[in-house]
């Protein structure tokens, strides 16, 4: 039998020295977490790599803020759209809109956002709210959303129909949007922000049976003295963007086309002695969709992307340096160049595959 090992000298040194090293490790595998968290946290507020990449199906028309923010509309499981934030750079998502789940509307997500333009600090948005199922615009705080504080209602219709696709005045001081309590089609209507004045646009009806007619995607030029908006007649597939005059009345069809012209979106700054541009998108290369260009008054009409994807629903960033589209369900942005290689694309968001 043997006796017990006596602890000495060499053997405190061993045991020490295993402490320390496992110490080491601890303090190493440490800073490597810390590294990978810091790089990660990086990568989701501002990196535009593949990995930071945010996973939703993007709806219909964002909206750039001044702030730095994109508002999109995305689907959820459930079938209902919700409004997020990202950073103009890439990640940062933010959930904006809720959903209580229940069947009286009461807190049904949210679609069509729009920034307030002179500060951001407001979405104006198309939603339900409340006991009824029509549907109105809203607006909610820029940043928070409605999850603290809930949305407040601008307009909405008196009797039935509903409001929606609401573009902010340049001055912020109103809205144009569309609405179907007029006619029961889509018709151009304006509100004040505190949501008095609601009235309808009437449009030349000499040029255009605007009744049989869908007036959509309305938006105000940079002076806030015309209302640039897509027109497609009942039953037609073909549409053409629009512009009204607010004070002479006089509305002009600035497309004309065979094809599906449409969600103008007007330069909002430009240099001076430019010509602000108008986005839209169309099919006129095929089936698929891409974004064209042209000048105010309609003329020197081309073709901005020309790819094997669908691309629609332009909007200007605050300043008029760079385009935001929807390409296949992803929510995309670039630089406002003619250069195809000096577009500086940069993909916010990531389509479920």
């Amino acid at each position: 039998m043997c006796a017990p090992a006596q602890s000495g000298p060499r053997e405190d040194f061993r045991h020490k020295g295993a402490r320390a090293m496992r110490f080491c490790v601890r303090i190493m595998v440490c800073a490597v977490v810390v590294a990978v968290l810091a790089a990660m946290l990086m990568m989701v507020g501002c990196s535009s790599d593949d990995d930071a990449k945010l996973f939703l199906n993007a709806s219909e028309k964002p909206s750039w803020g001044p702030a730095g923010k994109v508002a999109l509309t995305a689907w959820g499981g459930n079938e209902i759209r919700y409004i997020y934030s990202v950073q103009q750079g890439g990640g940062g998502l933010n959930l904006l809109t809720g959903s209580d789940k229940s069947d009286d509307f009461g807190h049904e997500g949210g679609w069509h956002p729009a920034y307030r333009p002179d500060d951001g600090s407001i979405i104006a948005f198309a939603g339900r709210r409340g006991q009824s199922p029509r549907e109105g615009i809203y607006r909610m705080d820029g940043t928070a959303g409605d999850r603290n504080a809930a949305a407040a209602l601008i307009t909405a219709p008196q009797l039935s129909g509903a409001d929606g696709q609401p573009s902010w005045k340049p001055d912020s001081s109103g809205l144009v949007f569309s609405t179907t309590e007029f006619t029961g089609t889509m018709d151009l209507a304006t509100v004040a922000a505190d949501g008095s004045g609601r009235e309808r646009v009437l449009l030349d009806p000499a040029v255009f049976d605007w009744d049989n007619a869908d007036e959509m995607w309305p938006t105000y030029t940079p002076n806030g003295k015309q209302i640039v908006f897509e027109c497609r007649r009942r039953g037609d597939n073909q549409s053409d963007i629009w512009i009204h005059d607010v004070e002479s009345g006089q509305t002009t069809n600035l497309t004309a086309s065979n094809f599906d012209d449409g969600a103008p979106a007007v330069q909002p700054a430009v240099a001076e002695g430019a010509t602000a541009i108008i986005l839209f998108h169309s099919n006129r290369n095929g089936a698929k969709y891409d974004l064209w260009a042209m000048d105010l008054d309609g003329s020197n009409a081309r073709p901005v992307t020309q790819t094997n994807r669908s691309d629609g629903f332009p909007v200007w960033s605050p300043d008029g340096t760079r385009v935001a589209f929807v390409r296949d369900r992803e929510v995309w942005t670039m630089k406002w160049t003619d250069v195809e290689a000096d577009r500086d694309y940069i993909r916010l968001t990531r389509r479920f595959r």
